[in-house]
């Protein structure tokens, strides 16, 4: 058995690296980060509570999915990231009273425009949520509560659901 070097084995030369280099190096990383991080600043801010939902909104009204089940693992997928999105970094929520009327906003970050219809087809788990971890008491219109909807064209950036709670 030889020990020589392969024939098809390329020799690549060395590239000396200096401190100048790995701070710029560490520069472009962090920006980078900072570019491909949520498209809204999360936490509270002016006594409203944002967060942003990783996922790829999809409208389940549109075309066949298939069986039920297909949906409702969809739904529930959205509903655990929203819970889980609500409890924040710490591991609870801030204690709401459900009954008080908030304004609610969920802008939509996707690869394509959705329709006023479809954008509220896109939310309701996320909505469902909110309701599951006692920010809103229902989402009737009885209720109280305002819902407003955006959607804005990311494709090149995260994809998901950016959610605004606010007192009115």
């Amino acid at each position: 058995m030889s020990t020589a070097p392969r024939a098809d084995v390329r020799r690549v030369t060395q590239y000396r690296v200096n401190d100048d280099d790995l701070r710029m190096l560490a520069q472009r990383k962090a920006l980078r980060a900072t570019e491909s991080a949520f498209p809204v600043a999360v936490g509270w801010q002016g006594g409203a509570l944002s967060i942003f939902v990783v996922g790829r909104p999809r409208n389940p009204l549109n075309g066949s999915r298939g069986h039920w089940s297909v949906h409702s693992r969809w739904a529930k997928g959205w509903r655990e990231r929203t819970a889980t999105a609500l409890l924040g970094p710490d591991g609870y929520a801030r204690q709401w009273i459900p009954a008080v009327p908030k304004l609610v906003t969920f802008t939509v970050y996707s690869w394509g425009k959705y329709d006023s219809d479809n954008l509220q087809a896109v939310c309701k788990p996320c909505r469902d949520a909110l309701t599951d971890m006692r920010v809103i008491d229902d989402d009737r219109p009885s209720s109280g509560h305002d819902f407003g909807y955006a959607n804005v064209v990311s494709r090149k950036g995260v994809t998901g659901i950016a959610i605004r709670i606010e007192l009115r």
